[in-house]
């Protein structure tokens, strides 16, 4: 019998709800890789694995970003969102200054030769070719930003790291992976 009322929630990577019949549900959302699992209890017992859109992490693998809004200028996405999100430092208490992401707020795009570098071929794996420990997970979906215009103003390189070493011109209007870099050029 499929009566009776339903309640859910999402805090952080914790998803919990009671659905119809009474039947609970809890789970973990991993956006590294766009997946959910969890379990069902009461009334039915099992387990689920789903994929997921729900990330509001600027550093999910899963996330496009635009290199621009205006067609040629660094004010897409990728600069408003993504290293936003990365760069802005805030006053935790005890008067210290956190912030950025993992406490560091001096992130930006890497150049092209900087993200042609970090592609391995013996890492090769999953459907991409960079050494995702070190690196942290990357999808094998999107191209990815680096911050190198083309002589042509509106086009910026990427990178994809599932084809061989390979950097080609993107729209900067188009919407695209990104990753962040924090060492000097």
């Amino acid at each position: 019998m499929c009566s009776g009322s339903e309640s859910e929630g999402i805090s952080g990577t914790t998803l919990t709800g009671t659905g119809l019949a009474g039947v609970v549900f809890s789970g973990t959302i991993d956006c590294g890789h766009a997946a959910i699992n969890g379990t069902f209890t009461s009334g039915i017992n099992g387990t689920f694995a789903l994929s997921t859109y729900y990330c509001p992490d600027a550093h999910d693998t899963n996330n496009a970003y635009g290199w621009s809004a205006t067609g040629t200028a660094p004010d897409g996405s990728a600069f408003t969102i993504f290293l936003a999100g990365s760069t802005t430092a805030r006053a935790s208490t005890g008067g210290s200054v956190t912030g950025g992401f993992v406490g560091h707020c001096d992130w930006r795009l890497p150049s092209i030769a900087e993200l042609v570098g970090i592609r391995d071929p013996s890492a090769c794996g999953g459907g991409v070719c960079i050494d995702q420990d070190a690196f942290g997970p990357v999808s094998g979906d999107y191209d990815y930003w680096s911050a190198t215009a083309t002589v042509v103003p509106v086009y910026a390189w990427t990178v994809n790291f599932t084809d061989p070493v390979r950097a080609f011109a993107d729209e900067k209007i188009y919407t695209n992976a990104a990753r962040a870099v924090r060492a000097a050029l």
